[in-house]
């Protein structure tokens, strides 16, 4: 049910604004329009102003704008305001303003949803720093320390978190090679990311965070309680975001 009245709503602004813009650019020309009506007959609520009678009609699937002298078909006097009165170049305005407001509507929405932008991690595009490794979790067990840079995920090089989530996420349920750097040298070690039954690695949880940035959580054991590092940051958003549904990863030989 919901579904159905968001899509009327939306339905409707496009309808509305679509013929808002034939409406306007006929009074901008000097044409009567008759009626302006949202949705088609039988109409079931109106009132009048001016000259325009206004509507609503009892299918939510459109709208029409009704012009003076529109079509052969209507009563024509001849008179200036009468739209087959209106030269070619002012009948052209009138009918490319329906299609023209629903690109700036396009337009505007847009512009308002980028300025608004979205909420990103500062973290991500950082060095892949493991802050904290909980005790007993996979990551300890394949010998990942805190300190450890983490520079390369199926031999594929990793320089941010933003790549190293998306690197982990996209192998579920496959044995992978971490590469990281301890020390100035280079090491290396085996995981097999592993979805717990029943859940979706693709998913989305109810804050937007994918199934995947929380199996990399709970890879490196990153815990909510630790200092207020990267990978701690991680974990307290995924961990409150669905907080029984954390994927583990089971280590092979290093």
């Amino acid at each position: 049910m919901t579904t159905v009245l968001a899509f009327l709503f939306v339905l409707g602004v496009l309808v509305f604004v679509h013929e808002l813009g034939h409406f306007l650019a006929a009074k901008r020309v000097g044409i009567r329009v008759l009626k302006f009506q949202l949705g088609f007959n039988p109409t079931i609520l109106s009132f009048r102003y001016g000259e325009t009678e206004y509507g609503i009609g009892a299918l939510p699937l459109g709208g029409y704008v009704k012009m003076a002298g529109e079509t052969t078909e209507d009563e024509l006097a001849g008179q200036p305001d009468e739209f087959l009165s209106k030269t070619r170049w002012e009948r052209f305005q009138v009918l490319i303003m329906g299609p023209v407001m629903n690109l700036l509507l396009a337009f505007v929405l847009t512009a308002v949803v980028l300025y608004q932008g979205a909420e990103v991690s500062s973290y991500e595009d950082q060095p892949v720093v493991v802050g904290v490794v909980a005790a007993g979790s996979p990551a300890e067990r394949a010998g990942i320390v805190t300190g450890d840079r983490i520079v390369s995920v199926a031999d594929h090089r990793v320089d941010t978190w933003e790549q190293f989530l998306i690197s982990v996420g996209s192998r579920p349920n496959r044995e992978i090679s971490i590469g990281l750097l301890r020390d100035g040298l280079e090491r290396s070690v085996k995981l097999t990311p592993v979805v717990v039954p029943g859940q979706s690695h693709g998913g989305a949880y109810r804050d937007g965070t994918a199934a995947y940035e929380t199996a990399v959580t709970e890879l490196l054991g990153a815990a909510s309680s630790a200092p207020p590092v990267r990978m701690a940051a991680k974990a307290e958003r995924t961990s409150c975001a669905a907080p029984n549904a954390m994927p583990e990863c089971t280590p092979t030989a290093a």
